[in-house]
């Protein structure tokens, strides 16, 4: 069928005329779907069922009618809308409730589930009226405490962090100003231009010292550096840099294993890499020092004694000195001789 918009004219023959007319209304009641009619005007919309929209006729191509139709249907997908099951879900409001999905934004809903904070918490959110702070308590363990509070003794634009002790009633603080400086329960230990201006006595503000009573063994505080392991060797073992660069026991039978440089804080297989101690305090609780004696390296390798060696062709080199029976300072000299 093929119907044609210039048809019929004034000189069509009579006998022609009744099935141009009936072909124009074919076309028209079909939408134009699937017809080949000539001669449109521009403007003509119809329906295209292979492409599923209506279209519009430009007077030169097909085009979509609209990118967008305002419908107002009762089901989609032979689904009805609303919060029961099989339903397709609608907002309430606020939400979408009875929604079931695999994942959302590709994650696992499982991902989504909800933490109880107050698992974590001593209390809610704690106001404080007489002292003018609001506090929000979390804790470690049941009885130790940690707040953030805004206290009206607080100096201007500082924020105060504030530790409790694990009976929960004494705390001391840190207040950090916005100008860099701070300060431990209310004493300046750091302006704005880095410089100390408290001593670092225990209690009252941090601490810069180590106490050797809180070290346990192979335990260390100082300046490392990283090395490879030449050979599977174990904390405490004192080291050289061998001709490839890597940390191997100090043996002063010669100069080849020597100098000793410091001190291997971890256990490990040759290729590890560890961590060697060059100047600071290491505890090993093998050793069995006189405090105040002054340590040298051994000729068994890897060892450290308190005795210089004097065996000849041995390297006599102090690396340290015993602070208690097994506490020791290392500090390797750059001073070795060669014993005759």
């Amino acid at each position: 069928m093929t119907a044609d918009f210039s048809k019929p004219t004034a000189t069509s023959p009579y006998t022609s005329f009744p099935a141009e007319i009936r072909e124009m209304f074919e076309a028209l009641a079909r939408l134009f779907d699937g017809t080949a009619t000539l001669n449109m005007p521009g403007g003509t919309i119809r329906w295209n069922s292979t492409n599923k929209r209506f279209e519009i006729y430009d007077g030169t191509s097909w085009g979509p009618l609209t990118d967008q139709f305002n419908m107002n249907v009762s089901n989609l997908g032979h689904a009805s809308p609303g919060n029961a099951s099989g339903n397709i879900p609608v907002s309430n409001g606020d939400r979408c409730v009875n929604l079931v999905a695999d994942k959302l934004d590709g994650l696992e809903a499982s991902q989504f589930a909800r933490r109880d904070i107050s698992a974590l918490m001593t209390s809610p959110l704690y106001v404080n009226s007489s002292s003018a702070y609001a506090e929000l308590r979390l804790r470690s363990d049941v009885t130790q405490k940690i707040r953030a509070n805004l206290n009206a003794s607080m100096s201007t634009n500082t924020a105060r962090f504030s530790v409790y002790n694990d009976a929960g009633d004494s705390y001391k603080y840190l207040e950090i100003g916005y100008d860099g400086s701070f300060a431990w329960n209310g004493t300046t230990v750091l302006t704005d231009d880095n410089s100390p201006t408290a001593a670092f006595t225990s209690g009252d503000v941090p601490r810069q010292m180590i106490s050797l009573t809180d070290m346990t063994d192979n335990t260390f505080v100082g300046v490392v550096v990283e090395r490879q392991l030449a050979a599977a060797t174990n904390a405490g073992t004192l080291v050289c840099v061998n001709s490839t660069g890597q940390a191997a026991p100090a043996d002063a039978d010669a100069f080849a294993t020597m100098p000793a440089i410091g001190i291997q804080c971890w256990a490990g297989a040759a290729g590890t890499v560890r961590p060697i101690l060059v100047h600071g305090f290491f505890r090993h609780t093998a050793w069995s020092f006189t405090p105040g004696d002054i340590l040298y390296a051994s000729p068994v390798g890897g060892q450290t004694i308190s005795t210089p060696p004097n065996g000849s062709g041995d390297i006599v080199q102090a690396i340290g000195v015993a602070v208690t029976s097994d506490i020791i300072l290392v500090n390797p000299s750059l001073t070795y001789f060669e014993v005759a």
